[in-house]
Formats: C-alpha cells, structure tokens, sequence
C-alpha cells in the first residue's frame, strides 16, 4: 500500500498459511511435493513479515535434504507453531521499517532474583520497568545450586519483558537497546542459540517484532555504565520492601 506505506497480507493468504502450517504440524512425515508447496507460501509471507526469515532456516535445510518425504521433527514443527501463533493475532498489515538503526535510550538488566528496565522517550520524560521473577513467574527456582535457570536466559527475558512493555514506542524502527550480558547480545542479535530455553525466548522475543512492525537489537554495555537497567532490578527485595538506595541512585 503505497499510501499508507505498509506491506499487507491478504486475508486469503493469511488462511492458506494458517490451514497448511495446522496440517503439517501434526504429521511426522509429509511428501516432497507438499513439503516444497507449505516453504513457498511461507517464503511469500515471510517477505513481508518483521523477522520471519528467521523462521524460514530450518525449513530451508530440511528442504534440501534428499528423499521423497520428509520428516518434520521437533525443531521445525516449533517453527511452524511460531507462524500458527503469528497468523493468530496477526491484523493482516506490517509497516515498512525505517532505513538506519538507532541505539534507543533503552537499558535491561537482571539478576538471579530480579529484573529492571528503564526507557527514556523522546519527550524527555523515562518510565521504569521492575520485578522480581518469584513474583512474576510463581514457583520458579533461579538459584545457582538447582542450575535451571542460566542468567544469560534471564537477561533475554528481561530485554523480552522490556520490548513487550514499550513495543508501541518502537513501531516501524530498527533499534537497539542496551544489555549487559554479551551471551545475551549475540543470541538476541544472530536469532539461534543452542540452549532449548534460551530459544523459547528468542522465538517470544522475534514474535513480539513481527507482531509490532519492527527490528529489535541488542548493543552490549557494561555494567557500571547500566545504571538504567542495574537499579530496577534491584528495587524489590525479598521480605517486599523497596531498596531506597537503588531508587534513589536512578532517579
């Protein structure tokens, strides 16, 4: 649409992809000629979708691997479900990105017990995102001894939980926002990571780009220099009180 300078899906399109990727993902198998029919439809799509190629890669490869049928294991059928869940809520429009990147005023930070974000808008005026992960997510166990939770995972998190509170901020941009943890950076910026956990965030994470129309980047900052993100997530102490000290220092 050259009006409003957006790129659209069709709503016929939008069913076509929603129906084939609801098929495939409860098969095991599917034929050549079916396979190389769902990867055209979704490379369409995914030319006008903020981030979709990303979820073309492991579709890609499948593709050109040898034999009539192929198998749809379990990293390509979470893919498919990425682009189910996208069609879902999707309103059929994704606006046509700005041309240069711009590192935002935007600072994450978190900690084995919390979480914080600051963002400045260009108002001037900045508004402070904290938390602690036993009351956001009941019954998780961050502590070093049980291992389940790495804290490169829970930075990707909380730069997760920062896009999504500020995503309306962020429409048709290409940004970056300032973390301090480098494993965080390079998995949020090259979009794959090994970990299984770190990838459910990553999908979240480039979900909530497609959803809101931009590209969303890490830059890495130390951690003296992160007094934006470092003090939020400091906020909240463990008996419910707040850290006046932290407060103080950001404010």
């Amino acid at each position: 649409d050259v009006e409003r300078d957006e790129l659209r899906l069709s709503e016929k399109r939008l069913e076509i992809l929603k129906r084939r990727c609801a098929e495939m993902r409860d098969k095991a198998y599917c034929t050549r000629a079916e396979y190389d029919s769902l990867v055209g439809v979704l490379s369409f799509c995914a030319e006008s979708v903020a981030r979709g190629r990303t979820f073309m890669r492991r579709l890609y490869a499948a593709q050109r691997r040898r034999g009539r049928y192929v198998r749809l294991n379990r990293g390509l059928k979470a893919d498919l479900s990425w682009w189910l869940k996208f069609v879902d809520q999707f309103n059929g429009v994704s606006l046509l990105l700005n041309d240069y990147p711009e590192l935002l005023p935007l600072f994450v930070d978190a900690s084995l017990e919390g979480f914080g974000a600051t963002f400045v808008k260009p108002d001037g005026s900045a508004e402070v995102l904290s938390g602690r992960w036993d009351e956001v997510l009941p019954g998780i166990d961050t502590s070093q001894e049980s291992k389940l939770w790495h804290i490169t995972e829970l930075e990707s998190v909380a730069f997760l939980t920062a896009v999504h509170q500020w995503r309306a901020h962020f429409a048709r941009k290409r940004f970056s926002g300032h973390v301090d943890n480098q494993a965080a950076v390079t998995a949020i910026n090259s979009g794959a990571c090994k970990d299984p956990g770190m990838m459910c965030v990553i999908r979240d994470l480039f979900f909530e780009q497609a959803a809101g129309g931009f590209l969303a980047h890490a830059q890495h900052i130390d951690t003296a220099s992160n007094r934006g993100g470092d003090c939020p997530s400091r906020f909240d102490l463990a008996d419910g009180s707040r850290d006046a000290a932290a407060e103080e220092e950001l404010f």
